[in-house]
């Protein structure tokens, strides 16, 4: 599987904050037999993330995006993502109800917008932290190439 990977961040963009995302991201993918062949970091815009992920996703078997989601108001990588897929985003019930099991926040207390994620994604668990992943598209592969 050939994939590029997406980092959004004014910050990282400003040298704020090192990318650690992308290296810790390409060697996990990497050590799962997944070519990572291109790494690209966009600032916190929606028509530069959505441009992005439009093109790569063109281009590759996947697209990973990270960073630009939670709740907070610059964060804004779910809407653009939406947007690069021709998508509103919608409230996750799954999302919700993940956030409430195993987060410790009861929905009222969320930030609006917390559990949004693009129409016709699949919401993806974060053990880590409130905002929710999302899968939308199709996998163009079933497996990981193995290494060359």
């Amino acid at each position: 599987m050939r994939l590029a990977l997406v980092t959004v961040g004014d910050e990282l963009l400003s040298g704020d904050t090192v990318n650690t995302n992308a290296a810790w991201l390409a060697a996990e993918l990497t050590d799962r037999g997944v070519s990572v062949e291109r790494v690209t970091v966009v600032p916190d815009r929606a028509s530069d993330i959505a441009q992005v992920v439009n093109e790569y996703h063109a281009e590759y078997d996947g697209v990973v995006v990270t960073g630009g989601i939670g709740p907070t108001h610059d964060d804004i990588t779910m809407e653009a993502v939406a947007a690069a897929f021709g998508q509103d985003l919608e409230t996750s019930e799954a999302a919700l109800q993940y956030i409430e099991e195993h987060g410790g926040y009861a929905r009222e207390d969320l930030t609006d917008g917390t559990a949004d994620i693009p129409a016709g994604a699949t919401f993806i668990p974060n053990p880590v932290g409130v905002a929710p992943g999302a899968h939308i598209g199709t996998c163009t592969s079933s497996r990981a190439s193995p290494r060359r």
